[in-house]
């Protein structure tokens, strides 16, 4: 099997048993398909000769052992779970939905309050569609002990790891979402984007994690830190060196060495914070509803092998708002994430 991979994680790049790199191996893939195509702990561990796969997939903790038989540790999504997604996308996206139509103005009369040259529908898409709904909403849904936000390893790391099986059906769940926030934390700001996963972005968070896993060719040789100073004096009006005007215009946050995103400062996300308040109160009980419901669709993959349900529910949750975000974008309540090819759909901030 082959299978698209996806990681909730804070940087995982300089650990020693990355997972990403991992993952990057074929055969660690084979033994997780032959687990996959067999009843939960059916498998004798004993049956690799090649201890090293098996240790490295139990290292970060994407398979589990009892018994010395194997079963999945991480939410994997396979081709026959797609009715059960289905499913529960439909339950809570269409509700949460037409909650929100119900709070347009409302929303459009808050987010007014961010005046900083570009329109309340692409404040809203930043605002809602990234902060609220993949940030603020999941410390609601924590309180409720629904959803992992924070996948501690043994070697301290942090992230979750989320595979789908390659296919076209699934494709549209796992890359087409409008679910995906890319930021890149700098001790003067966070370079941020936020969109789908249909491709990679030319945006400086998936650059670092290509360069710091030695996957491109291409190397920025500021630190993520010197790239936060040189943009906020720029911000500030300052001047800085054509070099770095050059990679800012590489990167698509300036254009001709002018800001051409938006740049969002603290009181901005106190805005931010009075939108989540409105979502919460109009959204979280069906959330909570169905993400409640879903312990009980035992022919899901990953409830099979009792894969932690509040790790699944992550998963669900960003399927749902995903398809959210994307009924919003086609009613024009927020901004069309503009599309570029073998990237995906994004658009690109700035935090202070």
């Amino acid at each position: 099997m082959e299978f698209d991979i996806f990681y909730y994680e804070n940087d995982i790049s300089t650990i020693k048993n990355n997972p990403r790199i991992i993952l990057s191996n074929p055969s660690v893939l084979y033994v997780l398909s032959d687990i996959i195509n067999q009843t939960p702990n059916s498998i004798d561990i004993n049956q690799y000769s090649n201890n090293e796969i098996t240790n490295s997939l139990l290292m970060i903790d994407a398979i589990k052992l009892c018994n010395n038989k194997l079963s999945l540790n991480i939410p994997i999504f396979i081709e026959r779970d797609l009715p059960i997604l289905k499913k529960y996308i439909s339950l809570a996206s269409n509700k949460i939905y037409h909650s929100i139509m119900q709070q347009t103005d409302n929303l459009i009369k808050t987010i007014h309050q961010i005046q900083n040259g570009f329109s309340d529908q692409v404040n809203l898409y930043h605002m809602l569609c990234g902060y609220v709904f993949d940030g603020t909403i999941f410390d609601e849904l924590v309180k409720h002990n629904l959803i992992t936000t924070h996948k501690i390893h043994p070697d301290c790391s942090d992230y979750l790891i989320i595979m789908y099986e390659k296919s076209n059906s699934l494709n549209t769940y796992s890359n087409k979402l409008l679910c995906s926030y890319n930021r890149l934390k700098t001790q003067y700001g966070v370079f941020s984007s936020f969109g789908d996963c249909d491709g990679n972005r030319n945006d400086f968070y998936r650059q670092f994690m290509l360069q710091n896993t030695h996957q491109s060719d291409k190397i920025i040789k500021y630190s993520p830190d010197e790239l936060g100073l040189a943009f906020h004096s720029l911000i500030l009006g300052n001047k800085i060196s054509e070099n770095l005007i050059s990679i800012f215009n590489q990167k698509g946050y300036t254009k001709n060495g002018i800001i051409n995103i938006p740049v969002y400062y603290s009181d901005d996300f106190k805005v931010g914070d009075e939108i989540s308040k409105i979502v919460i109160d109009a959204c979280s009980q069906i959330l909570i509803e169905c993400l409640n419901l879903l312990s009980r669709e035992q022919n899901l993959l990953s409830i099979q092998h009792n894969v932690d349900i509040r790790d699944i529910a992550n998963e669900i949750y960003h399927l749902i708002f995903g398809t959210v975000n994307e009924l919003l974008v086609q009613n024009n309540i927020v901004a069309q994430p503009e599309y570029h090819p073998n990237e995906g759909r994004y658009l690109k901030s700035y935090e202070i």
